[in-house]
């Protein structure tokens, strides 16, 4: 029977922290992105600097114990932000999904292919070079220098979607030609980056 009651009141306070995490990551978004808007700069900057503020590089470098309070590296603390943070990013990208108009890129296809074709050789071409240039003491005991290459020409050419979606949709430029084509550019070099 106790065990059972310690069971329940572990479950409870992984709960508590669980909500504090989730209010303390919605506010100190809302906020930060809030003062963003006021500078003139898109809300989405002020709400990745609230995750910076309140991870490891700010909150749990100067509070350090208060940050393990905060992030536990419990499995289940984790992993119960983490299904919160993909499910987010899974609507985020359901939203600008909605507001891409294909008929408008298939209108502006040979834009659309040269900037995406673009966005890919040039960052991976570049990301190549880093790559070859990096000491071979970082690659790892069984890593080839071919295989680091095409790591790191992957890592930099692919695009992080849902945050350029974001900035589109906060400054208005979603439903412009500009808007389409990045989100399409976008998808199509996620599309070939995580295939």
């Amino acid at each position: 029977m106790f065990a059972a009651t310690a069971d329940l009141a572990h479950a409870e306070y992984d709960l508590l922290v669980f909500w504090v995490q989730l209010l303390a990551l919605v506010v100190g978004a809302r906020t930060l992105g809030w003062v963003m808007v006021q500078l003139g700069l898109p809300r989405v900057i002020g709400e990745l600097g609230a995750g910076v503020v309140l991870g490891p590089t700010v909150f749990g470098h100067y509070w350090p114990e208060q940050f393990e309070w905060f992030l536990p590296a419990g499995a289940e603390q984790a992993a119960a932000l983490l299904t919160v943070s993909w499910i987010g990013v899974a609507l985020l990208l359901v939203l600008a999904g909605f507001e891409t108009d294909l008929g408008l890129i298939t209108k502006l296809g040979r834009p659309a292919v040269l900037v995406a074709l673009g966005s890919m050789l040039v960052p991976a071409g570049a990301g190549s070079i880093v790559g070859w240039l990096i000491p071979g003491e970082f690659l790892g005991p069984d890593a080839t220098r071919s295989t680091f290459l095409l790591f790191v020409a992957l890592a930099v050419s692919v695009s992080a979607l849902a945050v350029v979606a974001k900035i589109l949709s906060d400054l208005g430029l979603m439903r412009r030609d500009f808007g389409q084509i990045t989100v399409a550019v976008g998808m199509a070099n996620d599309v070939v980056g995580w295939v």
